[in-house]
């Protein structure tokens, strides 16, 4: 009895260890790795199913292979989501809550006709690995559109999960344009007057790239930048 509640018990560590010793890279990285590029984490990733694959191979005692088995493997959110964001004028506090969503892993990218115009910048840098900013009259930041930092940041890491973007049609046109340069997925809320709010009115209506029309009310306000059709 004594020797089976030692194996138990030791085996138990073993476990607990491992839960431990994941638990606490998973902050490690998280901490320190958090504003490298997703191909570090697709690294890990098939770092531990590989070792996983190895551990299940082997002739070691099930409960071991269970223990090495949670000391590889990655948790499920253990993972990169970067996104660059891209807000101008009243489409700047839209991209604060994907932002804190983010955790600190995303860029944000803010525009406005003049400093007094861009807001939240404290916010932003408080959830945000880096901020720009752009302004019409140069009085703050960039002197110039939004689409020439985004064009900027995609040409020194273009390895974004995707760019959402929220402002004025010309602007959501001239980055999405970019984005697909790049070959970086691009979402955008569109800012259109509504007046029914349920699609019934016609108002908010957006011409898509297929021919067909959507309305930003109720199919939007975020429609994959592909779906739009900007020359209409």
């Amino acid at each position: 009895m004594k020797k089976v509640l030692y194996i138990l018990f030791h085996r138990s560590v073993v476990v607990g260890m491992s839960l431990l010793a994941q638990v606490v890279t998973l902050i490690v990285m998280v901490m320190f790795f958090s504003g490298h590029t997703q191909g570090f984490y697709w690294c890990c990733i098939a770092l531990s199913v590989v070792a996983a694959m190895l551990i299940l191979g082997s002739s070691i005692d099930p409960a071991y292979k269970i223990a090495w088995l949670l000391l590889v493997l990655p948790f499920p959110v253990f993972g990169g989501i970067f996104y660059l964001l891209v807000g101008g004028g009243i489409g700047i506090p839209p991209m604060l809550g994907c932002a804190q969503y983010t955790s600190g892993k995303s860029t944000a990218i803010l525009g406005g006709r003049s400093q007094d115009k861009i807001i939240l910048t404290n916010s932003f840098e408080d959830e945000c690995a880096k901020v720009l900013v752009a302004t019409d009259d140069g009085s703050m930041g960039h002197h110039g559109f939004v689409d020439a930092l985004v064009r900027q940041e995609l040409s020194e890491n273009n390895n974004y999960d995707a760019v959402l973007a929220c402002g004025p049609k010309p602007m959501l046109r001239n980055v999405a344009k970019v984005a697909e340069e790049f070959g970086v997925p691009c979402q955008v809320s569109m800012e259109e007057r509504m007046g029914c709010g349920v699609g019934a009115c016609l108002v908010c209506a957006c011409d898509m790239a297929d021919g067909s029309r959507k309305h930003v009310c109720k199919d939007g306000p975020v429609f994959d930048s592909k779906e739009v059709d900007w020359n209409a």
